[in-house]
């Protein structure tokens, strides 16, 4: 069975509840968990932990999740991050700031399925990967 390393960073509770759920019933992969709500500790979670992949919310109490790419990027090798970013606000100007700054898949809440997040997150971890060998 795959292990993946999943960094959820967003502070809604029932949010990170749901993408759990959906995950778990994966009968190919085992995720492990991390939850951060804020910037602050998923910069600590990120820096103390080997991630596979991070789920990233878009707001967050004290930093926009734009900004806690740049953040977590620093000193790693640009656009190898293996982040999908996720929203409420289902907003095609977040998306497209979130893909700029280095998010490989962008999801909004109001749609998400358990399809669409195991799907996101491993082509985020391929792409990710391909970043790293080129």
């Amino acid at each position: 069975m795959i292990e993946i390393n999943l960094l959820i960073i967003d502070d809604n509770e029932d949010d990170r509840t749901v993408y759990k759920r959906y995950l778990k019933k994966n009968n190919q992969v085992n995720f492990n968990f991390l939850d951060a709500i804020n910037g602050e500790e998923a910069i600590q979670l990120f820096e103390n932990n080997e991630i596979d992949c991070i789920l990233l919310d878009h707001l967050l109490p004290d930093i926009d999740g734009v900004d806690l790419i740049e953040k977590l990027e620093k000193g790693k090798i640009s656009n190898t991050l293996p982040i999908v970013a996720i929203t409420g606000e289902g907003n095609e100007e977040i998306a497209a700031k979130f893909i700029k700054n280095g998010a490989k898949e962008y999801l909004s809440k109001s749609k998400i399925s358990k399809e669409g997040l195991i799907r996101a997150i491993f082509n985020t971890i391929s792409i990710s990967k391909l970043n790293l060998k080129i």
